[in-house]
């Protein structure tokens, strides 16, 4: 994988199973995505391709997998399409893990979206999603909290 990441993200990835010059079919989860009516667009295909199937315990245990089936039971279409406005159109399920969805984007942007649609994240990149997920590096003062109208009506309370 060709994407710069720091050292103690590395450590964690390769306890986990990873290597620099992994490389796993992507076609399974490929279709898996699209009987979802996902596109797996590049970037994802990449993600995919050298971190899918795999899972990842991070320092204080927490657990991240990057599993597009795993991901995709926690959205249907109508939750895409919130994901989407919130975020991109071009968002695709990558991971899952701790209460949390991952969406990568076709410009390599992330989103990180609480399974229950009360918090979402930003990030530019997946160095920052791993520290984000695996280190526990994020500012809560950086969570946008969701408003009613940007959740699907399955989650309004």
């Amino acid at each position: 994988m060709s994407m710069l990441l720091d050292d103690d993200v590395v450590s964690v990835l390769v306890a986990g199973g990873w290597f620099v010059e992994r490389e796993i079919p992507t076609e399974p989860m490929r279709r898996g995505l699209e009987d979802e009516g996902i596109v797996m667009h590049s970037a994802a295909m990449k993600i995919l391709r050298s971190l899918g199937g795999l899972q990842f315990h991070g320092r204080n245990g927490d657990l991240m997998r990057f599993d597009v089936g795993a991901a995709c039971k926690w959205i249907d279409v109508d939750d895409l399409a919130c994901v989407q406005a919130l975020f991109s159109g071009s968002a695709c399920p990558v991971a899952c893990g701790e209460g949390m969805l991952y969406f990568v984007a076709d410009d390599g942007k992330w989103f990180s979206l609480h399974e229950q649609w009360t918090v979402c994240y930003l990030m530019a990149d997946l160095n920052t999603v791993l520290r984000f997920s695996l280190l526990g590096e994020f500012d809560l003062r950086e969570a946008q909290v969701l408003e009613k109208h940007q959740v699907p009506p399955s989650y309004r309370g």
